[in-house]
């Protein structure tokens, strides 16, 4: 009888020891693995896909192309146009369109602006910084369609009554089929001076429909103007004692057209000079503005940097 009662015992503590293992109800029983060298990796090694999370994103880079290329040293403003006037630089300024909507057009890397006639791009409102410019560099990139046949203006820090502007960089279409253009430079401080080489700023057959670099550099230390085609040096002009760029009065920034054109200036009537200009129509690319004078060698390697 103790025997019959023993078995009764084992079999049912045999009973609940597998109830413990699966679930009620479960057919077949789920087969459990045997445990092997506690402590180590879980089961199934890595996450799906190799690396954890976290990591890169499947594709690489982000969406939109090549990775922009950071803010160089004394940068103070910098247009890539890719689809957008965002300007990029320490005092966060806002660019807006002039005339009739926003238009770009292929550039260099991703998108650039297109000018226009009747249409500019136009930062209107500038800190004190801007005004004790002292020396600087402006380099951009143009596509001259060769259709200006007059000045027309590709920057200028605007007045609110002078009839050019503080500092202005502009072209003349220099040959009747638009195979050739030359700059003019013209800056006011303690007295307005004008950066006019003539044959020496003139930029030959070739660059008609083309994507080319052109710089301006004004170095206070010295009182020289320097014009700088594709990072190479093509002229320079030195202005006895000029020194430092300071402006009385700044009223923003134009971008393809003189400040009279777009009401940032009061000058007009026939009698002023850009009466008879004509709005830059050509492409524009990657503008920087420093506030340096960036030297020859720099020049060089900032366009080697932005092929």
């Amino acid at each position: 009888m103790k025997r019959i009662l023993y078995f009764a015992v084992a079999l049912a503590v045999a009973l609940g020891t597998a109830s413990c293992k699966q679930d009620l109800g479960q057919n077949p029983p789920f087969d459990y693995p045997q445990e092997e060298n506690p402590g180590s990796e879980e089961p199934g090694g890595e996450e799906p896909g190799g690396e954890e999370p976290g990591g890169e994103e499947p594709g690489g880079e982000e969406p939109g192309g090549e990775e922009p290329l950071p803010l160089p040293e004394h940068c103070i403003l910098r247009m890539n146009f890719d689809e957008q006037l965002g300007v990029e630089g320490p005092y966060g300024l806002t660019a807006e369109f002039y005339g009739a909507g926003e238009s770009y057009t292929e550039g260099r890397h991703g998108m650039a602006y297109q000018g226009a006639e009747e249409q500019a791009v136009l930062i209107r409102t500038l800190p004190d910084e801007m005004k004790s410019l002292g020396s600087f560099t402006l380099t951009m990139w143009i596509r001259f369609d060769g259709s200006n046949k007059n000045a027309c203006n590709l920057f200028a820090i605007g007045h609110p009554t002078l009839s050019v502007a503080n500092l202005a960089f502009f072209l003349n279409n220099g040959s009747d089929n638009g195979e050739s253009f030359f700059f003019k430079g013209y800056f006011n401080g303690t007295a307005e001076q004008w950066f006019d080489k003539g044959a020496d700023a003139t930029i030959a057959s070739g660059i008609k429909n083309r994507w080319t670099q052109v710089g301006f550099v004004y170095d206070a230390a010295t009182s020289t103007a320097s014009l700088y085609h594709d990072g190479t040096l093509m002229v320079s002009n030195s202005y006895t004692g000029y020194g430092p760029l300071a402006f009385d009065e700044v009223s923003g920034i134009v971008i393809g057209a003189f400040p009279s054109m777009v009401g940032l200036s009061s000058a007009t009537g026939d009698t002023e000079w850009p009466y008879t200009s004509s709005w830059y129509t050509g492409a524009m690319d990657d503008l920087y503005l420093y506030d340096t004078a960036l030297d020859a060698s720099q020049m060089a390697e900032q366009y080697q940097t932005q092929l």
